[in-house]
């Protein structure tokens, strides 16, 4: 497995346990809440009971009051307090109570209106029917009230108590379970991402242990070469490991080489120590031969100058010929660049002229869509020429009608006259448009050849265009083929010029060598003794030379390979 996918996986499972973890942690706060909400729809209703046991005492006192002194405040309290009663039990059915309870509480109301209904006879028995009103009061009103309405409050009370009371048990069991899962599920999550984590690093850390000691065990066994670091596990260590065996590999075949170079550097300073020698002693039989020399020094002299006089005539002839080339190879390099501008152009100039067709196409499209307009106008004048004749007629039927209306169709005739008016002047104007349109649309008819001409023209010129960027295409793909054959020979030319250059030089410098040989000897022997003094110099620079072989092949052993 990759390294990057242990770690995402690694990542992945840490999520899923915070993701986990947060989850439970909304649906315990969840379902807390709807337990909270419970508790409180039993306690709104447990104080709206309460309140209506409360006030149903006041409507006893009042009504015991009344008796007593019969003021008439106390029937408007007790009806205060019916209200309010009233309102107590409307709260209560609106909270979201279950049917049962909903049950009870029209029991209660029921009871309730039955005690209402004889207190209300009561208070109205009161002033002319004492006696049958204290009778009602202590006998069906207390019986209605302590039997029925009384306990029936007091049991839903207390129902209501006990289940507030389970209720709040409930939650409070429910919150320390919850909290103790929550607790254990941060635990194990925890507990696992750790293991998990523990388990990743490991595997990534286990094989780069393993790398790195195997890098130790090459680095400090006298650079072993021939080792090779193996992994099991294909992932990026794995990756690293092949290149560095590529790397070991590649660095074994060098030290071969290096190893072969300083052999070959030995044997080869051993051979140039022997040559050096033997040159040396060749300098010695020079020494003994530069008085023969000195003789054939003159007439080589001679030669020498004359084949001066003739290198001089031909670098002129050379230098000529490099100077042409230059200019040649100047000519074909301008030529190539006017030809890429002139590609660069014609390219631009296709571009514009297709730009020019699609532009005349869209033109000649738009004069097409306006001629036809213009036959759709054409055809609209008609119809409202057509309403203006009918308008004429209808209003010289009315003229005459108004004139056989006599002095009462003056004012009808007048308006049938300006309609008449009107309506003539609408078919002159409808004529006059006409004839524009007529214009218009033989003004498009030509409008539409011409762009056709047109459009037939810039397409030539396309094609014209894409014909001349070929050519041109052509003409500097010929042009830089033909450069490098120009360069080439541009750079042959200077080479013979610098060669030919060079062999003038050296044959100078031979003419004055002779010169000065044919004039004094003396300075060629001492010459001569400097060359064998340089030869002693090189012998003993080749056996340092042979010391550093034998130095580069100690180092080379040190690997093994």
């Amino acid at each position: 497995m990759k390294i990057k996918v242990k770690l995402i996986s690694l990542v992945a499972v840490l999520v899923a346990a915070m993701a986990s973890t947060g989850i439970f942690s909304i649906y315990v706060f969840k379902d807390k809440d709807r337990q909270t909400d419970e508790i409180h729809e039993d306690t709104q209703l447990l104080q709206a009971l309460k309140h209506i046991q409360y006030r149903l005492a006041g409507i006893s006192n009042d009504e015991r009051a009344f008796l007593i002194n019969g003021d008439p405040q106390f029937p408007e309290g007790m009806a205060e307090k019916r209200l309010d009663i009233d309102d107590s039990f409307n709260t209560a059915m609106s909270l979201s109570v279950g049917s049962e309870e909903k049950q009870k509480i029209e029991t209660i109301k029921e009871h309730f209106e039955q005690y209402w209904t004889i207190s209300e006879q009561v208070v109205n028995a009161q002033a002319d029917q004492r006696e049958m009103a204290l009778s009602l009061h202590f006998e069906e009103e207390r019986t209605i009230r302590k039997e029925e309405l009384d306990p029936a409050i007091d049991s839903f009370i207390k129902d209501i108590e006990n289940e507030i009371a389970g209720d709040q048990q409930r939650l409070d069991y429910l919150l320390q379970r919850n909290t103790y899962i929550l607790a254990a599920l941060v635990l194990f999550s925890s507990g696992f991402g750790v293991i998990l984590a523990y388990i990743i690093i490991s595997s990534i850390l286990k094989p780069l242990r393993l790398f790195n000691e195997q890098l130790k065990d090459i680095a400090e066994g006298d650079g072993d070469l021939t080792k090779q670091i193996s992994l099991k596990k294909k992932d990026e260590f794995w990756e690293l490991a092949e290149s560095f065996n590529h790397f070991s590999v590649t660095l074994k075949n060098l030290m071969s080489k290096i190893n072969d170079s300083s052999h070959y550097l030995a044997s080869s300073s051993e051979q140039l120590t022997a040559s050096a020698n033997q040159t040396t002693q060749a300098a010695e039989h020079v020494s003994s031969a530069i008085q023969q020399i000195a003789g054939g020094t003159e007439s080589s002299s001679m030669k020498i100058q004359e084949n001066a006089v003739l290198l001089d005539q031909i670098q002129h002839g050379v230098t000529s010929i490099n100077s042409s080339s230059t200019v040649l190879k100047n000519l074909s390099d301008d030529t190539s660049k006017a030809a890429e501008e002139g590609v660069h152009s014609i390219k631009k100039n296709v571009r514009q002229m297709q730009f020019i067709y699609e532009s005349v196409s869209e033109s000649n499209q738009v004069i097409q869509s306006l001629s036809e307009r213009s036959e759709e106008i054409g055809n609209i004048l008609t119809i409202i020429s057509g309403i203006a004749d009918q308008t004429n007629l209808l209003a010289l039927n009315a003229s005459i009608e108004a004139a056989r209306a006599g002095e009462h169709g003056k004012g009808f005739a007048v308006v049938a006259e300006e309609v008449r008016k009107l309506a003539e002047q609408s078919q002159q104007s409808s004529k006059q448009i006409a004839v524009l349109i007529e214009g218009v649309q033989n003004d498009s008819q030509e409008s539409v050849g011409i762009m056709g001409k047109v459009s037939e023209n810039a397409e030539v010129g396309l094609k014209t265009s894409e014909e001349t960027a070929e050519k041109f295409a052509e003409i500097m793909k010929r042009t830089s083929e033909m450069a490098p054959q120009i360069k080439e020979m541009s750079a042959a030319m200077q080479h013979i010029t610098d060669n030919v250059t060079m062999f003038k030089a050296t044959a100078d410098i031979i003419a004055l060598t002779a010169e000065e040989n044919k004039t004094s000897t003396g300075e060629v022997s001492a010459a001569t003794e400097e060359q064998l003094a340089s030869m002693e110099e090189i012998a003993s620079s080749i056996k340092a030379i042979a010391r550093t072989a034998e130095e580069l092949k100690e180092l080379v052993d040190q690997f093994k390979i």
